[in-house]
Formats: C-alpha cells, sequence, structure tokens
C-alpha cells in the first residue's frame, strides 16, 4: 500500500497522512511529487518529513497524458501558480485584483511522467490514498495518466478550479 499526493505543498498535510490510524496495515510509504522549488524546501525541510523513511519526495517530475521533459513555468511570489501551460486572457479580466500574479517569472525543466509508470516504476502494489491537488490546469490529465492502475486507488481527492479558466489548456 501506498499513499500519493501530487502537487501537495503543506508540509502538515503530508505529515498527517503518515500518522493517520489505519485499520488493516501500517501506515504505507508516501510519495510526494512537488515540482516547484519553494514548496519542494517546505517539503524537504519539515523535521517529520526528513527523519522518516516512509516519505519520498520528488522534485523533478510533473504527471501527465504523455512522458517526455517538460518546462514548468513558476511565480516566485505565488508558487501555488506554477504551470505546464500560459495564463488564459480570460485571468487578466476576471480577476484584474491579482494583475502582478499573471506574470511567470522563471522556469524549469522537468520530466513528464504518467502516474501508472510512476506506480510502476516505484513497485507500488496499491494506492491507499491519491490527493491531486494545484497541478495547475493538469488535475483531470493526472487522473487520465492513471490508465488502467485507476483501479488500484482506494480512496481519494481531485481539487480543480471550475469558475474562472486560470490557463490556456483544454
Amino acid at each position: 500500500m501506498a499513499s500519493i499526493y501530487v502537487r501537495s505543498c503543506s508540509p502538515k498535510l503530508i505529515e498527517d497522512c503518515a500518522t493517520q490510524p489505519r485499520r488493516l496495515e501500517p501506515t504505507p510509504p508516501v510519495y510526494v511529487i512537488e515540482p516547484v522549488p519553494q514548496r519542494f524546501e517546505a517539503l524537504s525541510n519539515s523535521e517529520r518529513i526528513k527523519n522518516s523513511s516512509l516519505f519520498h519526495l520528488f522534485d523533478n517530475y510533473v504527471v501527465g497524458t504523455e512522458e517526455g521533459s517538460a518546462v514548468l513555468n513558476l511565480v516566485d511570489h505565488a508558487p501555488e501558480l506554477a504551470s505546464l501551460h500560459n495564463f488564459s486572457e480570460e485571468i487578466f479580466h476576471s480577476w484584474p485584483s491579482r494583475a502582478k500574479d499573471w506574470r511567470f517569472t522563471g522556469s524549469k525543466n522537468v520530466e513528464k511522467i504518467r502516474l501508472d509508470n510512476f506506480i510502476d516504476r516505484y513497485g507500488i502494489s496499491k494506492v491507499d490514498y491519491l490527493r491531486i491537488d494545484g497541478c495547475q490546469g493538469n488535475n483531470f490529465d493526472v487522473l487520465k495518466s492513471l490508465g488502467n492502475k485507476i483501479n488500484m486507488v482506494q480512496a481519494g481527492t481531485c481539487r480543480s478550479n471550475w469558475l474562472t479558466s486560470i490557463y490556456d489548456c483544454p
């Protein structure tokens, strides 16, 4: 069993996953895919995470339906807005109070991986919990990338913005 978190930045959230009581087995390992440097640093600096063998942190992956190299666009002052996609024109009109946020300030080369291949690569036999949050225009691609392995997922959450199109993506 394992838990997989895709772009969940809060160390407390990740730590809580490892301390929740399980009915049948001990706490599973927790795999965290977080490519945004500021968020990865916060996770890496958490005493409970870095002193536990339960946590496996990955900063070089983004999850998508296709594999290969990709460029992750970064926003230094608003790391939660990092994305593989450009901002949509709609966002400039819908949210003018955050105009300074709608500009990328850097980028990072990352490896795009399908979640079903990640599961195979790391020998995960069952996913106890999957959390998809903050994948900035890619949340549903993360789900699609599970392919037939979606049946391995016992529980989870997928959060996404439905009201405003922030990113220019399909």
